[in-house]
């Protein structure tokens, strides 16, 4: 129920799944990583429509952001050919990921929705 007694600032605070932590939380990633506001722009290639796929970099980092734009889950193999050996670290809770194969390529799988802000890092 959306309603100002129920909806308001103080209860999102004492909600620690709230949507103002979540903001709050991908403002904070933003900020620690600077390519993703003023790095160059590079598009990835993606073998599936609805997956976008982008390099943002600067001189001290590299970060792929690969996002699902539809409203059920899909899968989509990435093309970096440039990269292959790189490997893969999530920026928000630290994962690693598959390196980039020896064919330049990595495979992702994401809902509804989803999306990764990933650190690459060369071999």
């Amino acid at each position: 129920m959306h309603h100002y007694s129920h909806t308001n600032v103080e209860a999102q605070l004492a909600q620690p799944t709230s949507l103002l932590h979540w903001v709050r939380g991908m403002l904070t990633v933003r900020r620690q990583h600077s390519a993703l506001g003023a790095g160059d722009f590079e598009v990835v290639t993606s073998n599936n429509d609805s997956v976008l796929a982008f390099l943002r970099r600067t001189s001290d980092e590299k970060l792929l952001v690969v996002a699902n734009m539809a409203a059920t889950a899909r899968a989509a193999t990435i093309h970096l050919p440039r990269h292959v050996g790189w490997t893969m670290h999530d920026v928000f809770g630290g994962a690693d990921f598959p390196a980039v194969g020896p064919d330049g390529t990595c495979s992702f799988t994401l809902g509804s929705r989803d999306f990764y802000w990933l650190e690459l890092t060369a071999p």
